[in-house]
């Protein structure tokens, strides 16, 4: 059985809406397991070496245009719907965005996003490919370093099932934990509230070490015994950098319920991707999002719902979620409009722990 909770900063996962009812980020799971009272937070340390787009013949993929066309064209073919009435075009505030093409109800679907086009752990563990490396590698469990890790691997294959969604993906995410040195990006760290700095430069250290962690781990374990599988100049920190910046960017938090031999079940937050479904730019009000079970109660499709009515020429957005700017710049790479009086909750739970000692 399956049931949303979207978060947003999570590790406790409960997915507040990010998409309004899930929520995209892995981030409220880093910041609940590593964002702890550590005392003094440090410097923000410069990243150590570049992002690496392992994409094989980007090429072939074509324009940006003819990317997201291709990708909106095999969603459908394998079973996805998406509403005939949204197409992505410029927006008024730059760049592109979902925009209604004519009447949208509120509640009508725009989004349904089968289980089949989801890309989770269970996408990784069934792969033949990985069969004997989940038997050796009990590291690759973890649903972050699984996706990591299946991202390059499917972005070196040309003939992957998953090729018009990876060729949709962005070369590089500008999270701030790879900022380097002169950025001009780092201007938006002076735009945040003095107070949100410090709580800015703790998250961000923890999110670097997280994912440096994981790769060291996980890669240890794979030389062992799949050394010659996975190869240091294609599996190299540098494409992990890449990978993991568009799972922890990019991922919708699928709360699963385990059940158990004895006692009661348990939940499972499932990190998963879902091309096309991640179209929309960020407002504070957007569609609301859940997954659903069928009348079989097998599989579960991720939907997408109109938050209100929509006329021609109106965009389209999800919210990530209910987050202060300096979680939102730490995690997203930006700081959304009209957002400066949204408290850092999580900030305040570690002041207030230092406080009372």
């Amino acid at each position: 059985m399956v049931t949303t909770s979207r978060q947003t900063p999570r590790l406790n996962w409960q997915l507040k809406p990010l998409k309004s009812g899930l929520l995209l980020c892995f981030f409220v799971a880093l910041l609940s397991i590593y964002v702890q009272d550590t005392g003094s937070p440090g410097q923000l340390q410069e990243w150590e070496f570049q992002i690496d787009h392992p994409l094989i013949d980007p090429a072939s993929c074509g324009t940006a245009d003819e990317r997201i066309a291709r990708v909106i064209k095999w969603s459908k073919k394998h079973g996805a719907y998406i509403h005939p009435n949204v197409s992505v075009a410029s927006v008024k505030r730059g760049g592109r965005g979902l925009v209604a093409t004519g009447q949208i109800k509120h509640w009508e679907a725009i989004f349904r996003i089968p289980q089949k086009l989801q890309l989770n752990l269970e996408t990784v563990k069934k792969d033949p490919a990985f069969k004997s490396v989940f038997k050796d590698v009990p590291e690759l469990q973890d649903g972050f370093s699984a996706l990591s890790l299946y991202l390059i691997h499917e972005a070196r294959n040309k003939t992957s099932f998953w090729r018009p969604f990876l060729c949709s993906l962005p070369s590089s995410v500008p999270l701030p934990m790879f900022w380097k040195a002169g950025d001009s990006r780092k201007k938006m760290f002076k735009s945040l509230p003095a107070d949100q700095r410090e709580y800015f430069t703790t998250v961000v250290s923890k999110m670097k070490d997280y994912v440096l962690r994981k790769y060291t781990i996980l890669f240890r374990a794979l030389r062992k015994k799949h050394s010659s599988k996975f190869q240091d100049k294609v599996y190299s920190r540098a494409t992990w950098a890449w990978a993991s910046s568009l799972v922890l960017s990019r991922n919708w938090g699928r709360v699963m319920r385990i059940p158990a031999k004895d006692g009661p079940p348990t939940t499972q937050v499932m990190q998963t991707m879902a091309p096309a479904a991640d179209l929309p730019n960020h407002n504070t009000f957007g569609l609301s999002a859940r997954f659903e079970t069928g009348k079989s109660n097998t599989g579960a499709t991720l939907r997408l719902d109109a938050d209100r009515d929509y006329a021609a020429g109106d965009e389209v957005y999800i919210s990530y979620g209910s987050k202060c700017n300096a979680e939102y710049l730490a995690t997203y790479g930006f700081v959304p409009d009209h957002n400066s009086d949204v408290l850092c909750h999580r900030m305040e739970t570690l002041k207030r722990k230092r406080r009372n000692g």
